[in-house]
């Protein structure tokens, strides 16, 4: 078929005489019925310009979605749903393909961000779309300002929202954790305390300030610190000005301080230096690969060394013979040798009968006074009194000598008192990271759910024989290691035990079944219902949560004692036998709507034997054999 013709205009040239109707049957009818001319007329109708601009076929709009990995695909297609996809865009992000979407949903127009997995890893989203306690922590946090942009992000396993903030005129961003806590938020030089502000103005020098972020962890606010000078580099200051983790190159030290570096690493390889003050002065933390070992020290500005890491054969003979002797039956963790006002000693770290102890050995190989305690039990001699520059710090005993201790097991599993109990609970539940441990160790099988599941989502398809099977693992771990005294045990919680922990008073009935429920309108948000907006991990009809299914441990608020999830998310197996066959189940889950079942009362139940995917578990730490059930 002829090419359409175009004009300048870009369209198809129209004829200036277009035939009138039933022109073509007259000139039929008065031509001779001769077959050639008939197909030579008919001819030149196909191929008239006008036959060739009615057949011109007009492209398809190319399918946005045409070059996303079919994963991607049904994430974003999941996440548009009766909206429309806009435009995709793919990108590399920090090695890895993504791909940014533009979409429109509820109509409103907003962006997504999407691995070549289907891992959703952000959108963006309106304050009324995320949780009530979300929404207060934000809009405390922009009192007289304007949120701009908000974007729920999801990363490692963890929830937060970054939300962009316009006030006084300049745009900052801060962090929230799906919990509602306030993460960090972004200052400005003149809003830092004068401390602050002096420390930054002094590091930064010549070079150009870029950012400043103000974080509160554990009661202590430090902020962290970026800047361009001679490349991005970053740092925190605390509260008091003190600065540490700005990484300096060799050259950028005083020479001094280079020429020590140069003398301890010799023909060894230097890996990095750190700039930090200590009390005013200036410092300089090392660290390099010497002798086919990596090891640490750190100098003064004046070029004097003040400590170094060292290995027990790398010691003097006296000096080793007193550390070999204290911990035998033991294990030696760390060695520093420190250098004071021109004295020598030494700073060593051990693991013996299951404690982790701390020791100070002068030049001349004799304890200090302050191990008077573990010297006295091998007869070792000790000197007279002396301060060291850094004394060591006491280490925590084990939660079996100081009872109703926080304390934190080799897993990371973090365990808080409760009151009216003699356990210290899990402040969360079993994660698929402890989970992982467990069963690579003992080469277990373990069912994989149907959705995806990050490190820190609660283990399921466990069931109570698979969770009593880790706490007896787990139990015999630490004692081998020497981290948990023969006194104590992991077990699952007693369902008395759970009751308390949720906060439940003067329940009746002689067993868990007969407990079921008998507390009235005490949820674990409060008495009121339906429940408020991030109450919790529940059903998707509550429309309380952003969960699909089970939702990252910690993402939610802690009750009174500091345990997450004492409702919602996964069931919690019990001590407990709940009938004939079967055991007891606490807490509800992230498919529950009905009223009852969240009741911090309910009692579920199931055979020992049987896994789910809304069943999980927590861990306590208890007294040996103390776990009897009721």
């Amino acid at each position: 078929m002829n090419a359409v013709i175009k004009n300048n205009t870009g369209r198809a040239p129209r004829l200036s005489h277009p035939p009138a109707a039933g022109r073509c049957e007259i000139a039929l009818g008065i031509l001779p019925m001769n077959p050639f001319l008939i197909h030579l007329f008919a001819a030149s109708i196909l191929f008239s310009p006008l036959a060739a601009q009615s057949q011109t076929v007009k492209p398809k709009p190319a399918d946005p979605l045409g070059d996303v990995p079919v994963a991607a695909q049904r994430r974003i297609l999941a996440e548009v749903g009766n909206g429309k996809v806009l435009d995709v865009q793919k990108t590399v992000q920090n090695g890895a393909v993504v791909f940014d979407v533009e979409m429109t949903r509820n109509g409103r127009t907003r962006d997504l961000t999407v691995a070549a997995s289907g891992e959703l890893i952000d959108i963006q989203m309106s304050l009324d779309e995320t949780p009530l306690l979300i929404q207060k922590t934000i809009q405390a946090a922009a009192v007289g300002g304007e949120v701009t942009d908000l974007s729920k992000t999801f990363d490692d396993g963890k929830t937060i929202y970054d939300v962009e903030l316009l006030k006084g005129g300049k745009t900052r961003n801060f962090t929230v954790s799906a919990g509602g806590q306030l993460l960090d938020m972004e200052m400005f030089l003149e809003e830092t305390p004068p401390a602050v502000k002096r420390a930054i103005v002094a590091e930064v020098g010549k070079g150009r300030l870029q950012k400043i972020y103000r974080t509160t962890e554990d009661g202590e606010t430090i902020y962290d610190v970026e800047m361009t000078k001679g490349g991005v580099r970053d740092f925190t200051v605390d509260a008091n000005g003190e600065v540490s983790g700005l990484k300096v190159l060799l050259t950028e030290m005083p020479s001094a301080a280079q020429k020590t570096v140069r003398a301890e690493v010799g023909s060894g390889k230097l890996m990095e230096i750190e700039k930090a003050t200590d009390e005013g002065k200036v410092i300089y933390e090392v660290e390099m690969f010497r002798d086919g070992k990596s090891r640490d020290f750190t100098v003064g500005a004046n070029g004097d060394l003040m400590d170094m890491e060292v290995f027990l054969d790398e010691t003097p003979t006296a000096i080793k013979a007193t550390i070999q002797a204290q911990s035998a039956g033991g294990q030696v963790t760390e060695i520093r040798r420190m250098t004071e006002d021109g004295e020598v000693f030494y700073d060593v770290e051990i693991t013996k009968d299951g404690k982790a102890r701390s020791l100070t050995v002068t030049a001349n190989g004799v304890l200090s006074d302050e191990n008077e305690a573990v010297a006295s039990s091998s007869g070792m001699p000790t000197s007279q009194p002396r301060e060291p520059a850094s004394a060591p710090a006491a280490v925590a005993p084990l939660p079996g000598s100081q009872p109703g201790q926080p304390w934190t097991n080799s897993l990371g599993m973090k365990f808080v008192p409760v009151a009216g109990t003699s356990v210290q609970f899990s402040i969360w539940d079993t994660r698929v990271q402890d989970y992982e441990t467990f069963v690579t160790a003992t080469g277990r099988t373990w069912k994989k759910p149907s959705f995806e599941q990050g490190p820190t989502h609660p283990a399921i398809y466990v069931s109570w024989n698979d969770a009593k099977a880790f706490c007896a693992w787990l139990t015999d771990k630490e004692r081998r290691a020497g981290t948990l005294p023969s006194t104590q045990e992991y077990r699952l919680p007693t369902d008395p035990e759970w009751s308390a922990a949720a906060g439940l008073e003067n329940e009746t009935g002689s067993t868990p079944m007969q407990r079921s429920g008998k507390v009235p309108d005490v949820y674990p948000w409060g008495t009121q219902w339906p429940p408020p907006q991030g109450a919790g991990n529940y059903g998707s009809k509550l429309k309380v949560d952003d969960f699909a299914n089970t939702s990252p441990v910690g993402s939610f608020t802690t009750n009174r004692y500091g345990l997450y999830d004492m409702g919602g998310n996964v069931f919690q197996w019990c001590e407990d036998i709940a009938n004939s066959g079967s055991h007891v189940l606490r807490g509800s889950s992230w498919t529950a709507v009905e009223p009852r079942r969240l009741l911090s009362s309910y009692r579920g139940n199931s055979p020992p034997g049987t896994g789910s995917n809304i069943n999980g578990f927590r861990c306590v730490l208890a007294g040996a054999g103390d776990s009897a059930a009721r």
